[in-house]
């Protein structure tokens, strides 16, 4: 049982560093793969040993809600890493907008950026 508890804890803190980690700045928020990575990881031992530990009904929830946040966040963080410039662009334009205006211009040409983006171009 003990074995279990630190297995869920480990879970639930990787998907709570990388939730932390995904909105940080570039480059700190590439860190997330590695804590979504790391919570799939550490969830999918936790239901197992739940599951091995006859805890099915108290910690089973926990744990899948963990594992599903975690697999969330890693194709989120995956997708930023993906298209790295394009994030690397905004950043610096919200970085040297003064005004509103000039902020939603920057939202305005991230949205298309990514639109138009396809793997393979730099």
């Amino acid at each position: 049982m003990r074995t279990a508890g630190r297995r869920s804890l480990a879970a639930i803190g990787f998907t709570f560093g990388a939730l932390i980690t995904s909105g940080l700045p570039l480059p700190w928020q590439a860190l997330a793969v590695a804590f979504s990575l790391a919570a799939v990881v550490a969830g999918i031992r936790a239901l197992r040993t739940a599951r091995a530990t006859g805890l099915r009904r108290t910690l089973m929830p926990v744990v899948a809600v963990s594992l599903l946040l975690g697999a969330v966040y890693l194709v989120s963080s995956i997708g930023v890493v993906i298209t790295w410039s394009i994030h690397q662009e905004r950043q610096d334009c919200l970085n040297r907008a003064l005004t509103v205006s000039a902020q939603d211009a920057c939202e305005a040409e991230f949205r298309k950026a990514l639109e138009e983006f396809s793997p393979g171009s730099p």
